[in-house]
């Protein structure tokens, strides 16, 4: 079931950047940043967390640099949590 939520989080953020004309591999900062604030009005913040953690797998899986451990992303996630 892990495996499912994975693939379904990195296939909804793929489809997502495609829609808005962004590269979903490397993901610039920026560009998780715009996706979690989009993510913010249907997801509670552990969810978002968990999105972004399952974009970052695929970096890694891929061999990029991680995304999520912006600077831009992590004060995007605090002003989600306030």
């Amino acid at each position: 079931m892990r495996k499912a939520s994975h693939d379904r989080y990195w296939n909804h953020f793929v489809r997502w950047c495609h829609l808005r004309r962004l590269r979903p591999l490397p993901a610039h900062p920026w560009t998780l940043a715009a996706y979690a604030r989009s993510r913010e009005r249907r997801d509670s913040l552990p969810k978002i967390e968990q999105r972004l953690q399952d974009i970052a797998r695929v970096h890694v899986l891929r061999c990029h640099p991680l995304p999520h451990r912006h600077p831009t992303v992590e004060r995007t996630l605090h002003c989600i949590r306030l």
